[in-house]
């Protein structure tokens, strides 16, 4: 394996890269934010689905650890 010098971008070329690097870490972190209220969603409305159906410990435990990790997902990072 070789190792060749490469030359930084510069100038304009430098300017698009850092937008481009910027528009997708914004991207990805409206990703984040919406998969965790999804998520928080989801694991409320199985739970609640599986208490109607008769499993009422399961339906509870699911929609609490859920919900808990949702919170978590969301409150941890910052």
């Amino acid at each position: 394996m070789t190792s060749e010098k490469v030359d930084s971008p510069s100038g304009l070329a430098a300017v698009v890269l850092l937008l481009r690097f910027l528009t997708e870490l914004a991207l990805l972190a409206g990703l984040a934010v919406a998969g965790a209220r999804l998520g928080f969603v989801l694991f409320a409305g199985v739970g609640v689905a599986l208490a109607v159906t008769g499993l009422l410990v399961a339906g509870i435990v699911l929609a609490v650890v859920g919900i808990g990790l949702a919170a978590a997902t969301r409150a941890l990072p910052k």
